[in-house]
């Protein structure tokens, strides 16, 4: 039987790496997939979280031989599933291959309705394309930038000199090397423009523009205003370098204006795109911490009694320890479903009250031995 030709960049294996996966996605959602249109899988794994067994979004898929996984890379990159594209790429357990800035480049301008495919189509000109990621908001929109990933450095050198400056779809592109985040300017390196608010609603934009003018040279100054001309208390004052900006920063935030109840806030203005973003970053962390506080303290509690309150299942718990919350699951009409849960301050209280209540039937809580984990 003939060999099947391989790309260049294929290793000599027969393991894809799926990313870019909606949370519901399991390995039989893969396995329906990839052996409905491809076959010859072996295995598949997708990753979960150690403690809450929530899907990572990425999954190892492994065939019997490499022409099928590169038949499914062929033919099935970009593929929606639930309505989500995903991205397939050849599997390296070699970090210096993932990892190298330079074979990388960051893509910006693009126009809406490019979407990786057609980007990865048009790269691989170029060299051979690993991956090919736009970057898109909560909602899937992409935010105009991309990142690819070259097998070498000679294709992202080829990509720059080739597309930078191309118009695709009417906006002309920008293709320049990837810098690592490490590396990068922060936002405090660069910004010129500060925001203020606690203005006092007397100021017109000369005011504001007059009292900035002691951290260094303007370039431009707004006070917004509602529809009959009154200053909203909020204002804009751009500086031609960012040393004046953050010096204007230091000297203005927190200053007391005479008659203002408020002190003035000054600080660098944030787009809504990056406020939003810095938002969900800090919902996220918060929910991070409050899992790792709580994932050796919060117990699962079932085989309840229907008449089992919040206040029953906290009293009977509290022996071991303080309780933090305690909280019986019901239906829409408030009928006990016949489970909760319960926190307590420290796992040692968790573990304690598990080893004494674990199966054994408390009249309090129901006829039913008790189970908690």
């Amino acid at each position: 039987m003939a060999a099947v030709a391989t790309t260049s960049s294929a290793p000599s294996q027969s393991s894809l790496y799926v990313c870019d996966l909606a949370p519901d996605v399991t390995e039989n959602t893969l396995y329906d997939i990839f052996a409905t249109h491809v076959g010859n899988v072996s295995s598949i794994r997708v990753c979960r979280d150690a403690n809450t067994r929530r899907s990572l979004g990425y999954a190892y898929v492994n065939f019997t031989d490499p022409a099928s996984a590169e038949n499914a890379l062929l033919t099935l990159n970009y593929s929606s599933i639930y309505n989500k594209p995903c991205r397939i790429m050849w599997s390296r357990r070699d970090p210096a291959t993932r990892r190298n800035p330079k074979s990388n480049v960051f893509v910006k301008n693009l126009e809406a309705s490019i979407d990786n495919k057609t980007l990865h189509d048009l790269f691989s000109s170029a060299g051979d394309v690993l991956s090919c990621k736009i970057v898109t908001d909560k909602d899937g929109n992409s935010r105009g930038i991309a990142y690819v990933h070259f097998t070498d450095a000679k294709g992202s050198e080829a990509a720059i000199a080739q597309f930078n400056g191309l118009v695709l779809n009417g906006k002309p592109v920008q293709v320049v090397p990837f810098v690592p985040k490490k590396d990068r300017a922060t936002p405090e390196d660069k910004f010129t423009n500060v925001f203020f608010k606690n203005l006092p609603t007397a100021w017109k934009t000369a005011d504001l523009a007059s009292f900035g003018a002691e951290a260094g040279s303007i370039t431009s100054a707004m006070v917004t205003t509602d529809e009959a001309g009154v200053s909203r208390g909020f204002g804009f004052l751009n500086y031609a370098t960012n040393a004046e900006a953050k010096r204007a920063v230091e000297l203005f935030n927190e200053r007391v204006i005479e008659g203002q109840e408020k002190p003035i806030f000054a600080g660098r203005a944030i787009k809504k795109a990056e406020r939003e973003r810095l938002k969900e970053e800090q919902s996220r962390k918060y929910r991070e911490d409050r899992r790792k506080r709580t994932q050796f303290t919060n117990l699962y509690v079932k085989n309840l009694g229907e008449e089992v309150t919040d206040a029953v299942l906290s009293e009977v718990f509290s022996k071991f320890g303080p309780v933090t919350s305690a909280r019986v699951m019901k239906t829409e009409d408030g009928t006990s479903k016949g489970f909760g849960f319960v926190c307590f301050e420290t796992s040692e209280q968790a573990t304690n009250a598990i080893t004494n209540l674990n199966s054994s039937t408390v009249p309090e809580l129901g006829v039913k031995p008790m189970y908690s984990a």
